[in-house]
């Protein structure tokens, strides 16, 4: 159904090429201006809930939490995993009370035991690796405080979005 860009390295030009696939959305914006891996759009107006781009491909944004004047991002495994779990919970259902909280994670982030990849350096290590223990705990808080689904019936739930 959808497409998210590596590392959220959307293009303008790839837009039109999700589009051209057959793809019904694109979430691939994540609009952290501070970070420099993070592609942005710069013909489309962006914004922090769901739209529709110029060529009608419909786009999930990924969730940035607004505080003191920044753009923190809140929306993956990573984030759940890195930042402070009341800090992170507090956020994400402010979010959610604000209508839209969009949060993924990989299938590794709930792998205990999956191997780790041989001459991987300390950076992604710890990128990779810290507090994976706390997931399940993490997960269960948060499904206890809000209700998450799917993209799919996201869509099905918001066809005109």
């Amino acid at each position: 159904l959808g497409f998210r860009a590596p590392n959220f390295s959307i293009t303008d030009e790839a837009i039109a090429a999700i589009l051209a696939a057959g793809y019904l959305y694109d979430s691939s914006v994540y609009d952290v201006p501070w970070h420099p891996g993070y592609g942005t759009l710069t013909k489309e107006k962006m914004g922090n809930k769901p739209y529709r781009l110029s060529n009608g491909l419909l786009e999930l944004p990924l969730s940035i939490w607004q505080k003191s004047g920044m753009s923190i991002p809140m929306a993956g495994g990573a984030y759940l995993r890195h930042f402070p779990f009341g800090l992170f919970k507090r956020a994400a259902c402010q979010l959610g009370q604000s209508g839209y909280f969009h949060f993924y994670m990989h299938p590794w982030e709930f792998d205990q035991h999956h191997p780790i990849p041989p001459r991987l350096g300390w950076v992604d290590r710890v990128r990779h690796f810290r507090n994976l223990s706390s997931m399940p705990s993490r997960i269960t808080s948060l499904s206890a405080k809000m209700q998450f689904t799917s993209i799919a019936h996201f869509i099905d739930e918001h066809p005109t979005t």
